[in-house]
């Protein structure tokens, strides 16, 4: 079983200074859950990208990753697609601020030629674009990170190299509506720890909750050296995880990180993606459970007016939870510059649902 997360840090408050086009957008009532709401459009997933770079700040690695990149392709400048020339984020977390500053100067362009001697490197697969490099600048709580001027290297293969920064140090974990297709590798070895530590039985109970037809999960080795997740139905059919469905994908992410990334914090954009809406109540009261029993705070966001309901009355159903939970509803007016934000709690929320006030 995952131990509960040592040392972790609660988000309450937080500020988007710049971050794509959401800057100025502040969320003052931060809740132990939390729910984003608002129309197409309106920010919902670049304010969780957001707070998963904040929550994650100590890893600059962390502006390259293809969820916020919303790209699998290499990229040299990681703010070009972020923030005009910067991104700003601050917040606070147990009643200290913290704030994230970040900007990029490239200084070579794999389109140039010779600008390292040659513009090309043959490999195996034929030629390849050269190294690229430029000079991240990031600041935390107003602090430069060391080393002074760090060198950022993408390789032909995609690799981002910072001086001192592993790739895979950070915090929290992403579901992105976008770039979920099949199980992560990532994922998979933390599937491999849980079953070591006896936790698989309970993934699967839960996994049941919405896949009442799955009795078993495993890893398989392909061949190929390759691994994937293997799902044993109720009818004795052993299928890839991914062919049962994107919702039962995004589900098993979900459960992994929760119960065993030793984090303190999940976020789920489009939560619902890929899940009949009456599975929606059932998915709700296990992210309640989960997050209380494991001590993790959850961001997540919908556009869907059945995912909303569904949230209110699990947390309903415990009188005692009710102010655990959090809307936070995006939006934009005629007389609104930029994105803000509406949030709902405790009986504010209840008197909101009762008036029907529109929250998606």
């Amino acid at each position: 079983m995952r131990q509960t997360p040592r040392n972790v840090s609660r988000l309450s408050s937080f500020t988007v200074g710049s971050y794509r086009y959401i800057g100025g957008l502040a969320l003052d009532e931060i809740a132990p859950f939390n729910l984003v709401t608002g129309r197409n459009g309106a920010g919902k997933s670049s304010l969780l990208e957001a707070l998963w770079l904040f929550h994650g700040r100590a890893s600059a690695a962390n502006l390259w990753a293809p969820a916020i990149q919303r790209s699998l392709e290499p990229v040299t400048d990681p703010i070009e697609r972020l923030s005009g020339d910067e991104v700003r984020l601050s917040g606070s977390e147990d009643g200290v601020e913290h704030t994230l500053r970040a900007s990029f100067a490239a200084t070579l362009q794999a389109a140039s030629p010779n600008r390292m001697g040659n513009d090309r490197q043959r490999g195996s697969g034929g030629e390849r674009p050269a190294p690229t490099a430029g000079f991240l600048r990031f600041w935390l709580d107003g602090r430069k990170l060391e080393p002074e001027g760090d060198l950022a290297v993408t390789t032909p293969g995609g690799l981002v190299q910072l001086p001192g920064q592993d790739a895979n140090r950070g915090k929290g974990i992403l579901v992105s509506a976008i770039s979920v297709i099949g199980v992560a590798d990532d994922t998979i070895k933390e599937f491999g720890k849980l079953v070591v530590h006896g936790g698989k039985s309970e993934l699967i109970e839960d996994l049941r909750i919405i896949l009442p037809w799955i009795l078993d999960v495993e890893v398989v080795v392909a061949e190929s050296g390759s691994t994937y997740v293997l799902a044993t139905t109720a009818d004795g059919a052993r299928l890839p995880l991914q062919a049962l469905g994107g919702g039962g994908v995004r589900l098993f992410h979900a459960l992994i990180a929760m119960r065993t990334a030793n984090t303190g914090a999940i976020f789920l954009d489009e939560v619902e993606i890929g899940l009949h809406h009456s599975a929606l109540p059932d998915l709700w009261r296990c992210i309640r459970r989960l997050g209380t029993a494991l001590d993790v705070q959850v961001f997540a966001s919908t556009h869907s007016s059945e995912c909303l309901d569904a949230a209110v009355e699990a947390f309903r159903e415990d009188p005692d939870q009710l102010d655990d939970l959090a809307v936070h509803h995006l939006y934009r007016g005629p007389e609104t510059r930029g994105v803000r934000a509406s949030t709902y709690r405790g009986e504010t929320l209840l008197g909101a649902r009762e008036i029907n006030l529109e929250l998606r």
